[in-house]
């Protein structure tokens, strides 16, 4: 699997979609931290909550390049060609899956290059944070790759992808109803699914949520690493038996 994985950083790495994305996370975070690019509500808040607050862009960006970059593959004839080859789909599976993480982790570092050439050192506090939100990334590429490889056509897999997209950010909208009219035991269970979509990570730790959404960095770690090991079992399953034609 090491040379699928190192063939397919290459193509990630000439990408110029990929290439873009970074350059955009590093620009917007940098003016956006700064106050350059000034957003009203954000104006009057410190330097790393506005820096923070951008990093859900790289949420968006996954919605598009996962699939593309993935589903690219079957009109191109390359998955079937890798399989003649003698690799297994898993591999190839896991090659992709991998590449995305990578992608995840040098996105991520540009946006945090972005924020302390701004001027924002991040506290323990901001930098466990961030680190928190790139696992929870993690966990929804693993989402997005589930169907990427699954389905064939490109149209199918990114209208599948803005679908769990939408449904993130529906799930937020209607787990902070639901956590403001529930209490004790029920209230900490209402966080936890609140967590379970990247961007109710995102949202609970940006500041203008309140404070029953978090229910605290440890149990958002379990949920991140939870929610890959799940997905990635679930994008995996039966993949022997499945015919691509």
């Amino acid at each position: 699997m090491k040379h699928l994985y190192k063939a397919n950083m290459t193509r990630l790495l000439q990408n110029l979609l990929f290439i873009g994305g970074c350059a955009i996370a590093f620009v917007t975070t940098f003016l956006v931290s700064r106050n350059i690019l000034v957003i009203s509500f954000l104006a009057n808040r410190e330097r790393q909550d506005r820096m923070f607050f951008v990093s859900a862009a790289m949420v968006a960006f996954f919605t598009i390049f996962v699939p593309i970059f993935t589903n690219i593959e079957y009109g191109d004839g390359v998955i079937r060609n890798k399989m003649i080859a003698g690799n297994t789909q898993k591999q190839i599976y896991f090659s992709h899956l991998f590449t995305h993480f990578t992608a995840a982790g040098i996105m991520w570092g540009c946006y945090m290059l972005g924020g302390i050439c701004a001027g924002t050192f991040p506290d323990a506090k901001h930098l466990r944070i961030n680190l928190v939100f790139l696992l929870a990334v993690l966990g929804y590429i693993a989402a997005i790759m589930a169907i990427s490889y699954r389905l064939k056509k490109i149209v199918e897999v990114v209208i599948f992808s803005m679908l769990i997209f939408s449904a993130c950010f529906n799930t937020v909208m209607f787990g902070n109803a639901v956590i403001m009219d529930t209490r004790g035991n029920a209230q900490k269970i209402a966080a936890v699914f609140y967590n379970i979509p990247v961007l109710g990570q995102w949202f609970s730790n940006t500041g203008f949520a309140d404070a029953e959404t978090n229910p605290g960095t440890f149990v958002q770690l379990i949920i991140s690493v939870s929610v890959t090991l799940i997905l990635t079992f679930l994008g995996t399953r039966n993949l022997k038996k499945r015919d691509l034609e």
